[in-house]
């Protein structure tokens, strides 16, 4: 198993999903969030792109090229993207005249 210690917390471990259903679910939580990938609209592409979610896909975690970015949290136990930057605009801004309450 591939650990070491990154900003002060030991041994954090490579996180890799189980399965299919685990693999959306961190994604949508965390690279869908994500200000790395940047989707187009208009375009329908993606201008700039993230390639940890890439290298997941093709290595495993015992691989050299295996993304460091993604590790269990010590403190949650939970798995964390350690390069997730959130958006500082949303793409969505509703229209509060167009609110009903």
């Amino acid at each position: 198993m591939h650990t070491e210690t990154i900003e002060g917390f030991r041994a954090m471990r490579l996180y890799q999903p189980s399965n299919g259903s685990e693999g959306c679910w961190f994604i949508d939580k965390w690279c869908n969030r994500c200000s790395r990938d940047i989707w187009d609209p208009q375009t329908e592409k993606l201008t700039e792109q993230c390639d940890i979610l890439d290298r997941t896909f093709f290595y495993d975690t015992k691989d050299d090229k295996y993304p460091n970015e993604w590790r269990y949290c010590p403190l949650t136990k939970q798995p964390i993207c350690m390069k997730f930057t959130i958006e500082t605009e949303p793409e969505y801004k509703p229209n509060p005249e167009q609110m009903s309450f």
